[in-house]
């Protein structure tokens, strides 16, 4: 192999797959970017096995081929590099690669490709094709409740069902749930079921963020699921086992309902929850008529206490809630209010747009 490029390209290149490099890698060559030169074009690709990611660099080819180096020289090596055209020759049996930019040389040990995981490819007959600002909204809105257990293996992603032009996204850690709903203009005639890991969905939000392309193509290849976003693929592994009905959960009858200012009840939980303990993270609501008394305590540090009008219809009710849970989930709406419906003390809340029926957001409450 034997190629030149531009610094900048190679270092976008090389940035775009970076994540998806194994950390604690038990074959080498999952530590190594595999440099792959055909049809005149290079191919940057690298996976932990769970993941894969893979893009396009505009490069002058002088002779074609494959290697694999490692990515934490490139990660050192690169962005100290000046903005000068980049050189990479392999040797005859792709041992060493040499990598050479203005009065620079490095001769960087590499493992020949043979070894290295065959990423697999969209099928472009057999595939979804989605708005990429959609998709990237619907995953921002749910992944934050996704578990990060890793006991929890189902509950460490985000479920995404496709049926009809229709998407639902949901994440869930047994203590809160996010669900989106949308419709899709997509020309895929299929239907589509899968649960995917946070990390897979987070890396894909940001391959979608660096790429003028507003569509997403998704195909489902047994056990994995694939993203092309311009000339960038991401693959993933779905996530194996039965994820909870959640519909099952969703309480009814909730015949208390509060109208509240999102920023200003989100900026005074965050104030009063300064106060709590880190591990519990507390804080007390007292419900009445027209106003709601914030209030939080930790024996180390004192107490803390904020009242706020709002808007309610029902009984009074004095109910408790892990404050992160909350920040979180009014950080994700984009509403000036928002509508909190309960029933009891202990009956889960449901936090939803005034108007809008296409998302909300669940939150168990804590017992005193």
């Amino acid at each position: 192999m034997h190629i030149i490029c531009k610094r900048d390209n190679l270092l976008k290149g090389f940035q775009s797959v970076s994540k998806a490099v194994s950390s604690r890698a038990l074959l080498p060559v999952l530590s190594n970017v595999l440099f792959e030169v055909k049809e005149s074009k290079l191919f940057l690709k690298a996976t932990d096995l769970e993941i894969g990611i893979e893009t396009l660099v505009e490069t002058e080819v002088l002779k074609e081929g494959s290697v694999t180096i490692p990515a934490v020289a490139l990660q050192n090596i690169l962005p100290k590099l000046p903005d000068y055209d980049v050189e990479l020759k392999t040797n005859q049996d792709n041992s060493e690669t040499t990598l050479k930019c203005f009065k620079s040389e490095f001769k960087l040990n590499s493992i020949p490709s043979d070894d290295f995981p065959k990423l697999p490819q969209i099928d472009e007959n057999n595939s979804f094709f989605i708005n990429s600002e959609l998709l990237t909204t619907a995953i921002k809105k749910t992944i934050f409740s996704a578990s990060t257990d890793t006991s929890k293996n189902i509950l460490n992603g985000v479920r995404m069902v496709i049926n009809s032009g229709n998407l639902e996204m949901a994440a869930t850690d047994g203590y809160r749930l996010a669900v989106k709903k949308m419709f899709i203009e997509s020309s895929g005639n299929q239907n589509l079921s899968a649960t995917l890991p946070s990390k897979a969905m987070n890396e894909l939000v940001k391959l979608i963020s660096s790429s003028k392309d507003d569509t997403v193509s998704i195909s489902q290849l047994s056990n994995q699921l694939v993203f092309k976003v311009n000339d960038k693929i991401l693959s993933t592994r779905v996530i194996e086992g039965q994820y909870p009905d959640y519909n099952r959960i969703i309480p009814t009858n909730l015949d208390k309902h509060l109208i509240v200012d999102r920023i200003e009840f989100l900026s005074s939980i965050d104030r009063v929850s300064s106060i709590s303990s880190e591990k519990i993270n507390v804080v007390k609501m007292e419900i009445s008529s027209n106003k709601v008394n914030i209030s939080s305590s930790s024996s180390e540090l004192g107490k803390s206490s904020e009242e706020l009008t709002i808007e309610y219809e029902g009984e009074n009710l004095d109910i408790n809630f892990n404050a992160k849970f909350l920040i979180e989930a009014l950080k994700n709406f984009d509403d000036d209010k928002v509508k909190i419906l309960m029933r009891e003390t202990l009956t889960p809340c449901i936090i939803k747009p005034l108007e809008d029926e296409s998302y909300f957001c669940m939150i168990m409450p804590l017992r005193s």
